[in-house]
C-alpha cells in the first residue's frame, strides 16, 4: 500500500510539472504554435480580402462597361467572398 501511494504521488507531482511546463509562456512549443495560428488566421483574413475587393472590382469594371451599375457588382461580390472561402476550406485542409 505504502509504495503505490508513493508512486501516485510521484505521478501526479510529474502531472503537476508537465501542466505547468505546458502553461508556461516561454514554452518554445507553445510560442511556435501561437505563432502558426497566428499566421494562419492573418492569412485567412487576408484571403477573405483580397478575393471579395477583387470580385468587387471586377463588377464594377463589368458594370461600368455593360452600364448596370448595381448588377455585376453585386455578382462580383458573391463571387469573391465563394472564392474566399474555398480558398480558406483549402488553406484549412492542408
Amino acid at each position: 500500500m505504502g509504495k503505490s501511494k508513493e508512486d501516485l504521488s510521484e505521478r501526479l507531482n510529474k502531472l503537476e510539472r508537465s501542466i505547468k511546463s505546458a502553461k508556461d509562456d516561454n514554452n518554445p512549443s507553445l510560442l511556435e504554435h501561437k505563432k502558426q495560428i497566428k499566421s494562419a488566421l492573418m492569412h485567412c483574413g487576408i484571403e477573405l480580402f483580397s478575393c471579395v475587393l477583387a470580385g468587387l472590382l471586377f463588377g464594377l469594371l463589368v458594370d461600368k462597361y455593360f452600364k448596370t451599375k448595381p448588377l455585376f457588382i453585386i455578382v462580383g461580390f458573391m463571387l469573391g467572398v465563394a472564392a474566399a472561402f474555398y480558398n480558406i476550406i483549402k488553406l484549412v485542409r492542408k
